[in-house]
């Protein structure tokens, strides 16, 4: 059962990606988890820490009881305070390490995602409602996260003429 961070069953509107991570893992090819609440792929990592840490890991509130803690592993977990706010850091290093400071997630970029998510019908994480917010975050803050982050690639990549860089 696929569950949200607060113990609910969203087996019926969630996709079953956990096939894929499961194929590639059978297959030897390497993957990568994002998170935030112990419930998302990759967490099968710490699979039992999840269950011992967290409220809901061990015991959903949905009738199925097995709790939110994630089965599925993968060969690296990053765990962010928001799951998109970690994947806007792999997406940074990445840049970072490419040298290419343009293939950055912008605040333009987060702001049109989260609108058209909004418009699909997604929830937000904290509310269980449509708005623009990420985790109970406004968009201004991921915003603003976005910014720092392209900033902060585009002074480690910048070539100043000085003795101190």
């Amino acid at each position: 059962v696929v569950h949200g961070g607060t113990g609910l069953n969203f087996d019926d509107i969630h996709a079953k990606t956990q096939h894929l991570f499961d194929e590639a893992a059978r297959r030897g090819i390497a993957t990568v988890g994002i998170g935030d609440g112990g419930n998302e792929i990759g967490f099968g990592l710490i699979h039992d820490t999840v269950r011992e840490v967290l409220p809901a890991g061990a015991k959903c509130v949905c009738p199925c009881g097995g709790g939110t803690a994630a089965r599925v592993a993968t060969d690296v977990l990053v765990v962010a305070a928001i799951s998109n706010w970690g994947g806007y850091g792999v997406a940074t290093n990445i840049a970072f390490m490419l040298k290419k400071p343009q293939v950055m997630v912008t605040a333009d970029t987060v702001e049109r995602m989260l609108r058209n998510c909004v418009e699909a019908g997604a929830l937000d994480g904290v509310f269980a409602r449509p708005m623009l917010s990420d985790d109970g975050v406004p968009l201004a803050a991921s915003r603003a996260l976005a910014d720092t982050l392209t900033t902060l690639v585009g002074v480690a990549l910048s070539e100043v003429d000085s003795p101190g860089h």
